[in-house]
């Protein structure tokens, strides 16, 4: 048993030292399977982006499409993402019509029963100079590609992963890193876009909600004892939301303040105060992680009658460093989706990502005529503040003399136990507009104050 192999399946061994060693294949792809795929890929965009395939001295390599095919092909059926699968899927799992279409060699690498030593032996020099070509390939198009080329199956120092990582934060690079992204995004909408075309997203309003999610990792984390990074280089600590309770409320215990006589409480000391079990258990530790950090894009509605009307499926991701940028990484995720003309009206988001500067977040959504659903603790769903006499409620700006109970509406509504309950306090929220401060044009020049 191996890990390649875990359920002992008949694998097609030479006897030699040679690497890939394949197993034998479960199925073989229709045409019309590889045929969908095929198009997706090339109406997506992605070719356009990848690199030119210019050929090297020594053998010629497959075109950079058939790898990235391949690859996707691997997934469907059912493999992974790693390329000695991609390699097997196009050499055993097409047909010769799917592979004159990828423009893969149709070469026999199959080893049937009672063949002899020499058959063996030409068969499985086929199968590794195969495997080079596509590994070949693959090498080629990543390396193109990388901002920071390097050697990633070695852990480096940590000042040489420091290096690696300006690299890929340097300006210089920023063009080469939003390619990336760009090739993830287009592979991403390229069968939403097919759905969409079809109609499947007809009642769906064109709301958008953005979250950041952890993606494991295959590396170790940085070994600060050993002087050693990780393999992952751009990867960081994920701080995992939710795992702090709310404090408990404190014990009956007070320290004393009796100052009676010698015969009373005078000449004892005072009570010390201790923590009771509820409030030392209120906080508890960070759950801290080494992971990747994805920000996500799904379709979202304003109304629960429209959940399930829809596909709920993915329409955006941008892989980063776990806790830089919430900002722009939220406005690069939700990009393409906007200049493909899906998203409109709403844009929703957690706090951690709507708490970014106004000019990293806010000013671009109003550009893109998006408007943010802000996301606020219980206690700053009220009041918030005031400026210049204002008074800042809910995210907006209210009339001074606002009456409390349309100021604490929010806080009614999150504690209402009754549907009638919830809908007096909603009712109240809706009155604020009464107050809210109305905005002027002053001058020809547009200048708008409230």
């Amino acid at each position: 048993m191996s890990r390649k192999n875990p359920e002992d399946k008949p694998c097609r061994r030479t006897g030699l030292a040679l690497r890939p060693a394949p197993q034998a294949p479960g199925r073989t792809l229709s045409d019309r399977v590889v045929r969908q795929v095929f198009d997706l890929v090339r109406h997506s965009g992605v070719l356009e982006r990848l690199p030119s395939n210019e050929h090297r001295p020594g053998p010629k390599g497959f075109p950079f499409r058939t790898v990235l095919i391949g690859l996707i092909l691997s997934q469907y059926m059912g493999k992974s993402a790693n390329i000695d699968d991609a390699w097997e899927t196009l050499f055993f799992a097409l047909s010769p019509g799917s592979k004159a279409l990828l423009d893969v060699p149709d070469v026999d690498l199959h080893i049937r029963e009672g063949a002899t030593r020499e058959e063996i032996d030409r068969v499985a020099h086929h199968q590794y100079a195969t495997s080079k070509r596509v590994y070949r390939s693959w090498a080629s198009m990543t390396r193109r590609l990388d901002p920071a080329p390097h050697d990633r199956r070695k852990r480096l120092s940590l000042s040489e992963a420091k290096k690696i990582r300006r690299k890929w934060n340097a300006r210089a690079n920023e063009d080469t890193v939003r390619n990336l992204e760009a090739i993830a995004q287009d592979l991403v909408l390229a069968p939403v876009m097919a759905s969409y075309r079809r109609g499947d997203f007809a009642r769906w309003p064109g709301h958008i909600a953005v979250d950041d999610t952890p993606v494991p990792v295959w590396g170790k984390e940085p070994d600060y004892h050993q002087d050693r990074a990780s393999l992952e280089i751009t990867a960081g600590m994920y701080v995992k939301g939710g795992t702090q309770r709310k404090p408990g409320r404190i014990g009956k215990a007070a320290a004393s303040t009796n100052t009676g006589t010698r015969r009373g409480t005078a000449n004892k000391p005072a009570i010390r105060k201790t923590k009771s079990g509820q409030e030392k258990k209120a906080k508890a530790p960070e759950k801290r992680e080494f992971r990747y950090a994805m920000m996500a894009a799904f379709p979202g509605h304003g109304h629960g009658d429209l959940a399930g009307t829809y596909p709920a499926v993915c329409l955006g991701m941008i892989l980063h460093t776990p806790g830089t940028e919430p900002g722009p990484a939220a406005l690069r995720a939700i990009q393409p989706a906007c200049e493909r003309g899906l998203v409109k009206d709403l844009f929703c988001a957690d706090r951690g990502i709507t708490q970014a500067k106004p000019h990293n977040l806010h000013l671009q959504l109003l550009k893109l005529g998006l408007n943010a659903v802000k996301h606020y603790n219980d206690d700053k769903v009220d009041r918030q503040g005031e400026f210049r006499g204002m008074q800042l409620v809910g995210g907006e700006f209210y009339c001074p003399l606002m009456p409390t109970p349309l100021i604490t509406a929010g806080a009614t509504y999150i504690g209402s136990r009754t549907d009638e309950d919830r809908a007096h306090a909603f009712n109240l929220i809706q009155s604020r507009k009464d107050y809210q401060t109305k905005i002027k044009e002053y001058g020809p020049a547009g200048d708008q104050r409230r």
